[in-house]
């Protein structure tokens, strides 16, 4: 089914609940439309009855379109008051008495596929924008109230492929060694709340194919029943562990966290099973004998490191 767009603005009709009061107090047929889309601020909203739950659909009636007062007030942060003695819906403007005066968000300087980015305020109309020299874009996000403290607190959630395809929108194919600037701006008082620059890094480093892995042993004693870490690590990097280990350090050119495949020639010596959190991977030792141990990655298939392991009593 074809879903129209409803962009909003002052052109909507305004309903308090579900009935349109026409004249003196006429009662119409109109339409319940799920197929309009409410945007808000570039982002879709859905609009919530908050007792019921229920979904809160535009109404049509004679070619307009007709939305619920209070939720809508609420998007745009504005009081409304219903009297019903008096038959007055009363509307009043919030956004002047109040201004964004506790902006946190999380230390981070550069724009990457890994970046995690969150950031919170006790207001909730900030608009976040990335610029490039003249140009700049608006990033849509969702947000949520909060309540710490006795304060309220919108937490902006943002989405780091949203802003990767912007940024490629702003510089182009060519993203090496550029930077752009995020800015994040009070709507009513056009003030900048944080801007930072932020380094672009969405290319992937050439791969240094060269002294890729190393194993710390070449021949290992092990007893019956004992457990062995087969432990994968970046150079220069350091490890705790109980059990007695063997420890493949490699230099991946891009920093990537390599996948490794550890093998053993006869399982009924030696049981290697890896751990899927942690990405290492540990063996038991069985029974006695000699096991020849290899280690590969998919990423470098062409090298392989091996070693030997002889299991005692």
């Amino acid at each position: 089914m074809k879903r129209f767009k409803f962009v909003l603005g002052l052109a909507a009709g305004l309903l308090l609940g579900s009935t349109i009061i026409v004249g003196a107090n006429q009662t119409i047929q109109a339409l319940l439309n799920d197929e309009i889309t409410i945007i808000f601020d570039d982002v879709a909203v859905d609009l919530k009855d908050e007792v019921t739950g229920s979904t809160l659909y535009p109404i049509t009636y004679n070619d307009r379109t007709y939305l619920p007062v209070r939720k809508i007030a609420d998007m745009l942060d504005l009081k409304v008051v219903y009297d019903d003695a008096e038959r007055l819906v009363k509307l009043s403007d919030n956004r002047a008495k109040r201004s964004c005066d506790h902006f946190y968000i999380n230390d981070f300087d550069t724009l990457s596929p890994d970046l995690y980015m969150f950031a919170h305020s006790n207001y909730n109309y900030l608009k976040l924008e990335i610029v490039s020299g003249n140009k700049r874009r608006k990033v849509p996000y969702s947000n949520y109230v909060a309540l710490e403290t006795s304060n309220l607190v919108d937490t902006y959630n943002i989405d780091t492929q949203d802003l990767i395809d912007i940024t490629k929108e702003l510089l182009g194919s060519n993203t090496k060694n550029k930077t752009v600037k995020f800015v994040f701006t009070d709507v009513v008082t056009k003030k900048v709340v944080w801007e930072k620059d932020i380094k672009v890094k969405l290319e992937k480093e050439e791969k240094v194919d060269l002294n890729l892995m190393s194993l710390d042993t070449t021949k290992l004693t092990a007893k019956v029943g004992e457990e062995l870490a087969l432990i994968p690590l970046k150079k220069g990097a350091g490890f705790g562990s109980g059990y007695t280990t063997v420890v493949l350090t490699y230099n991946a050119g891009d920093g990537r966290k390599l996948d490794f495949n550890w093998v053993a020639d006869n399982n009924d010596i030696l049981k290697i099973e890896k751990d899927n959190v942690t990405g290492w991977s540990h063996a038991t030792c069985l029974k006695e004998g000699t096991v020849n141990v290899s280690v590969s990655s998919p990423e470098y298939p062409n090298q392989v490191e091996t070693f030997t392991i002889v299991i005692e009593k």
